[in-house]
């Protein structure tokens, strides 16, 4: 048996309560399994005259899919705007729907994973 502290490093959880690595194991399996679809942000740089800068960038030729998560999709005008407009606008979207996944990432999943190795909640 492992205990949460070596399993976990140096975190808020510093018990040494036992830890069943093989149930941890298969959790962190399903659940990888489960969010092997989930959206990918890409980079681009931008060169202007001054300097370089990063920008998050939405690439609907790239995947498909991650128009679907979306809010503004299906909004009329911007279904009728230049594609160059379209693309800004969607790029603005997709940050904030990272944005909103990322917090979930950290304010829910990070938590519950915690106490899923140490075994502090019912087994799944």
């Amino acid at each position: 048996m492992t205990t949460v502290v070596e399993t976990l490093g140096n975190t808020d959880i510093n018990r040494s309560k036992p830890v069943d690595i093989s149930h941890s194991r298969t959790l962190l399996e399903q659940i990888t399994c489960k969010r092997q679809h989930r959206s990918k942000v890409s980079k681009i740089s931008e060169r202007t005259e001054s300097d370089s800068q990063i920008e998050v960038a939405f690439f609907s030729e790239r995947d498909g899919s991650q128009i679907d998560s979306l809010l503004l999709k299906e909004y009329p005008d911007l279904l009728r705007a230049p594609s160059k407009i379209k693309k800004k606008i969607l790029s603005f979207d997709w940050i904030a729907y990272r944005e909103k996944a990322i917090n979930i990432e950290s304010k829910i999943i990070s938590p519950t994973l915690i106490y899923a190795i140490s075994e502090e909640i019912p087994k799944i």
